[in-house]
């Protein structure tokens, strides 16, 4: 199995964030990770969708 390749496409300072340039039809792999005062936490598991 080829390992993935992670791209940040978004920051947000909020508890969601809107990722926009999907290809329609395609699976889309996130995860995300909280930034507080103490700096990063670890990335979640990842979450696989279909663009709409």
């Amino acid at each position: 199995m080829t390992p993935r390749v992670w791209s940040q496409k978004a920051v947000a300072p909020k508890s969601r964030a809107t990722i926009t340039g999907c290809t329609p039809g395609a699976l889309c792999v996130f995860r995300v990770a909280a930034i507080g005062s103490a700096g990063q936490g670890p990335w979640s598991d990842e979450s696989v969708k279909m663009s709409p």
